[in-house]
């Protein structure tokens, strides 16, 4: 009781010599907050008590004002109370007011790198929300958890990008490697020369992707999201292989310090140039589970029902199951692993299969605006035999690598070069099923 007391009059206090500060503003005796007010503000935050640090905040510096530390500190407090829109909103501002300020900048990624984190949960994109805690100075660098008051309603929020690329796929009319990839870089096309052989052996294409999304938060730690995207990809030269693909998920997201959790509906179509339709119906669980700081658990359930409109294929039922875990190796590098289990029952019998492997990935930051993102999987797909022209069971090694540069074009906001090359290779029991393909991709992202 007597704790409390004390910290009841201590605020008081606090907040006594921070009105005074905001009264010596005001009458133009300083130009900026009194820095015992903001560092009060800041003894509080540090205690974890962010909602008292924002009302010391609201009398010594005002939502309003320019003084840079005032305004990190209202982005902190927020971004304690789970207001993550409102956090991006005071570190933006303090990094227009120091633009060279790297620091700011910084933040300013971090909180963008939470909001990727609850808009696409997927293990080797996503960076961990950890990592904001780690990076701010000590004054306000230890995590604490999440508010569990009900946040002030908020306008939903929007973003979108849009992606052109030009690209090269060995696989169109041919299992061999190609000789040539027309990249696009700047709006100028380039041609790259990679090996000797035929361009007959594959095709270029041109792919143009644009993807919308939309977070409602519900509390200081719900949010619901509303993702949609569209992709198209046209070839030169052989239509067959153009697709028009339209994609819609939506989840329910619960976020907690140590565990968080997303689940909800997916709804895709494609549209095939060889009028080989797909559609898909399905939902996905997602979870993980924060052992330490660096360290956390993760687990992804797929569920889905594919079927093609006007085909003889048959429709399928399958079923993915990823276990796995991410660690933080510092300077933002981040390593990670699955193992996959994978379940597809088909009306065509010889295209079930039951599936096994794993995944290894590596993501981190080459320089402040260069990002790389490199893979690894391996898996074991067993099919039984089905019709006259499967006579017999059949097993499939599958590797596949990729690779990936996105760097972030310091001239223009929110315009990013990407530049990819994966490699995919199936070794079966049976000869004819042995396949090798390399795909390249340069283009342009616009996010806002």
């Amino acid at each position: 009781m007597k704790g409390r007391l004390l910290a009841s009059l201590t605020a008081v206090a606090l907040l006594g010599a921070a009105t005074s500060a905001y009264a010596r503003i005001n009458d133009g005796a300083a130009s900026t907050p009194d820095p015992r007010a903001v560092l009060a503000a800041a003894e509080f935050l540090r205690a974890g008590r962010a909602v008292e640090t924002c009302m010391l905040l609201d009398v010594a510096a005002g939502p309003q004002t320019s003084y840079v530390p005032a305004l990190v500190l209202y982005g902190q407090c927020h971004l304690d109370q789970g207001h993550i829109s409102d956090a991006e909103v005071y570190f933006t501002r303090a990094l227009k007011i120091e633009p060279q300020n790297g620091m700011l900048r910084k933040r300013v990624e971090l909180v963008r790198a939470i909001r990727e984190f609850v808009l696409a949960p997927e293990p080797a994109i996503r960076p961990s929300a950890r990592r904001v805690a780690e990076k701010l100075p000590a004054l306000v660098a230890e995590p604490r958890p999440v508010a569990m008051q009900p946040a002030p309603k908020r306008a939903p929020r929007l973003s979108q990008s849009v992606t052109v690329a030009r690209g090269y796929d060995s696989n169109v009319n041919s299992g061999t490697f190609q000789t040539s990839v027309d990249a696009l870089i700047g709006g100028v096309t380039v041609p790259l020369t990679l090996t000797p052989g035929s361009r007959a052996q594959g095709d270029a294409f041109t792919r143009l992707r644009s993807d919308f999304a939309l977070m409602q938060p519900f509390s200081s730690n719900s949010a619901g999201q509303l993702v949609a995207s569209v992709d198209a990809v046209v070839h030169d030269r052989l239509s067959e292989y153009d697709k028009l693909g339209f994609a819609l998920s939506a989840r329910y997201l619960r976020l907690g310090r140590e565990w968080s959790v997303s689940f909800g509906p997916n709804l895709s179509y494609e549209l095939s140039g060889s009028n080989l339709n797909k559609g898909t119906v399905g939902g996905t669980v997602f979870a993980r589970h924060a052992l330490s700081r660096q360290f956390e658990l993760q687990g992804q359930l797929d569920l889905r029902h594919e079927f093609y409109p006007g085909s003889a294929s048959g429709n399928s039922n399958a079923a993915t199951t990823r276990l796995g875990f991410s660690y933080e190796l510092g300077n933002d590098w981040k390593l990670g692993a699955w193992l996959e289990n994978r379940l597809m029952d088909r009306s065509t019998p010889s295209r079930s299969f039951a599936g096994a492997g794993g995944r290894l990935f590596l993501r981190g930051q080459l320089s402040e605006d260069l990002a790389l993102q490199a893979s690894y999987s391996v898996m074991r797909d067993a099919y039984k035999a089905g019709l006259a022209a499967f006579p017999q069971d059949r097993i499939d090694i599958e590797q596949a690598a990729s690779i990936g540069l996105d760097w972030r074009l310091p001239t223009t906001e929110g315009l990013s070069l990407l530049t990819s090359y994966s490699f995919q290779s199936i070794d079966s029991t049976i000869d004819a099923y042995d396949a090798k393909r390399h795909v390249i991709s340069t283009g342009l992202r616009l996010a806002f």
